[in-house]
């Protein structure tokens, strides 16, 4: 096979979730855990206990940030890819996010000496924790072709274009954690609960009710949410399964006579514009 060739025909994408990694986060006991026990063949790799109550293989514990490494280390050199039975491992999750980061931390601060990473001058220790995260984070997504993050959420303020604030759900994890999990995540999900509002004949609200536990799958201003397959969902809001996000996707919509789509270019404007002008330049 020759190094370099051109493609014969564009890539078709199958409709799965196998292999793509997808970060979720919420609030406690909303289903986060039972969501990523849906998938076949997922690893859970246990930051914290909770994993109790859902059928799942057995967890691995991580009770510090070099117990992960070991753990990281030990499934590359006996290149473990599947459980005991030969059923393959599709996902490793982490479970939960917030707690690996917390102990990446915890370990740099403790190397360094100090009790806060702003204690060590020129960023050194936020540095050191982020090529921490980034190596280690990024050997650990080698180990299976899923990966899942489990996070907590929580509520900050920002200022849209306007100028007023608005108050967004995210991940409750610090800077460099944040950048690694939205740049590597191919699915983002806020699970939240859906609610039903009764009013009266005068438009009066009466009372609300819970109908169910979902997933936002796209961007929102009072969420953080989206995926690089969001063309693939048939709605922004999904009932909180595995099997029910992969029920929901769908094909890309493509033309049905078989003719190639217009390229887009410049609108003609007429008087005074270069499309439209018959100047000949000097």
């Amino acid at each position: 096979m020759a190094p370099f060739q051109v493609p014969d025909a564009p890539r078709t994408h199958p409709l799965t979730l196998d292999g793509k990694m997808i970060w979720i986060y919420g609030e406690p006991k909303i289903g986060k855990t039972t969501f990523a026990a849906g998938i076949p063949g997922a690893w859970f790799v246990a930051t914290e206990k909770g994993q109790d109550f859902v059928t799942t293989r057995e967890p691995q514990p991580i009770d510090s940030w070099l117990e992960f490494q070991k753990f990281v280390e030990w499934a590359r050199t006996n290149k473990v890819h599947e459980f005991g039975d030969g059923e393959p491992i599709t996902h490793i999750v982490i479970d939960t996010y917030d707690n690996l980061v917390r102990m990446c931390q915890e370990f740099v601060e403790e190397e360094m000496g100090v009790e806060d990473p702003s204690e060590v001058p020129h960023g050194r220790a936020w540095n050191r924790i982020t090529r921490e995260l980034n190596y280690w984070l990024g050997e650990a997504r080698r180990i299976a072709p899923g990966f899942v993050l489990i996070s907590h959420p929580r509520q900050k303020q920002f200022q849209d274009r306007a100028g007023g604030k608005i108050d967004r759900y995210e991940p409750d994890v610090g800077a460099a954690a944040m950048r690694w999990g939205l740049g590597a995540s191919d699915l983002i999900i806020y699970a939240h609960t859906k609610e039903a509002y009764t009013r009266d004949t005068d438009g009066n609200l009466t009372g609300k009710s819970t109908v169910g536990r979902v997933a936002l799958v796209r961007p929102v201003p009072w969420a953080i949410a989206g995926s690089r397959m969001a063309h693939y969902f048939t709605s922004d809001i999904i009932p909180l399964s595995y099997t029910d996000l992969e029920t929901a996707m769908i094909p890309p919509q493509e033309k049905q006579d078989g003719t190639k789509p217009k390229p887009r270019g410049k609108k003609k404007t007429g008087r005074g514009s270069k499309a439209g002008s018959t100047k000949k330049r000097s």
